[in-house]
C-alpha cells in the first residue's frame, strides 16, 4: 500500500498518533464484532479481502481488510520503536555525562599549600614557576621589599597548587594522584621548615634573653 493509501485511513505516523502506537483493531465477522487485536494479532488472522476491520483510530468507520497493509504499518511501527528507544538512551546518556564529576582535576586545587608559602621561590622553580624569584629581588629594595616578598609567599600558599597544576598537566602521562602525592611532600618540607625555623627563632630569643 503507498503513502497516500496508508494516509487516507488515518494509521501513518501523524503528529496525532506518533505517541500512540498501541493499535487496537476490531474485525467484524457474521454479523458480530470481534476484539481489541493487536498489530501482531490481526497480521495472524486468516482474513478474507473484504472482511470488514476498523481501528479505534477510525472512529468506528469499517473499511476492507484489503486497505490495511498489515507488514507495512508493523514496519513503521518498528521505526518508531527503534527511534524511540535511541532518543531515551540519547537522553539517558547525556543525563549520566551531566551528573559525572569532573574527575581529572586534583582535589587539592584551591587548597593552602606549606611548601609553596614557606620554600616560596624554591618550590616555584621546582614546579616550573619563575616569576616568583621577584622575591630574590625584592629583597633589595628598601622598606616594601619585605612586605613585597611576604605578599608573594602568601599568593604562591593561597593559589600554589593552582599554579603548580597548570603546568603539571601539560606533562606527558600527568596523573592528578601523582600531582597530590608531589605535592603533599612538599606541605610536609615546608611545614617542616617552618616548625624548625619557629623553634630556632625562639631558641635564640630565648638565649639573648638569658645572656
Amino acid at each position: 500500500m503507498d503513502m497516500d493509501s496508508r494516509n487516507s485511513i488515518g494509521l501513518t505516523f501523524s503528529d496525532n498518533n506518533i505517541n500512540s502506537m498501541d493499535y487496537k483493531f476490531y474485525v467484524q465477522m457474521d454479523g458480530q464484532e470481534f476484539g481489541p487485536y493487536s498489530l501482531e494479532e490481526i497480521k495472524e488472522l486468516p482474513l478474507l479481502d473484504d472482511t470488514l476491520v476498523t481501528e479505534s483510530r477510525l472512529n468506528g468507520e469499517w473499511r476492507p481488510a484489503c486497505e490495511f497493509d498489515f507488514e507495512d504499518l508493523s514496519r513503521f511501527q518498528n521505526e518508531h520503536e527503534n527511534q524511540r528507544t535511541n532518543s531515551n538512551t540519547e537522553q539517558n546518556s547525556t543525563e549520566v555525562l551531566a551528573e559525572t564529576p569532573i574527575v581529572n582535576e586534583p582535589s587539592i586545587l584551591n587548597t593552602w599549600n606549606w611548601g609553596a608559602f614557606v620554600l616560596s621561590w624554591l618550590w616555584a622553580v621546582c614546579n616550573g614557576i619563575y616569576w616568583p624569584l621577584l622575591i630574590i629581588v625584592s629583597n633589595f629594595i628598601p622598606y616594601i621589599g619585605p612586605l613585597v616578598g611576604l605578599g608573594i609567599c602568601i599568593y604562591l600558599g593561597i593559589r600554589g597548587n593552582d599554579l603548580a597544576w597548570d603546568v603539571y598537566r601539560h606533562k606527558q602521562n600527568a596523573e592528578p594522584q601523582a600531582f597530590i602525592e608531589l605535592q603533599a611532600r612538599w606541605n610536609k618540607a615546608g611545614a617542616i621548615v617552618l616548625v624548625i625555623s619557629i623553634l630556632l627563632s625562639v631558641l635564640g630569643a630565648l638565649m639573648h634573653y638569658c645572656m
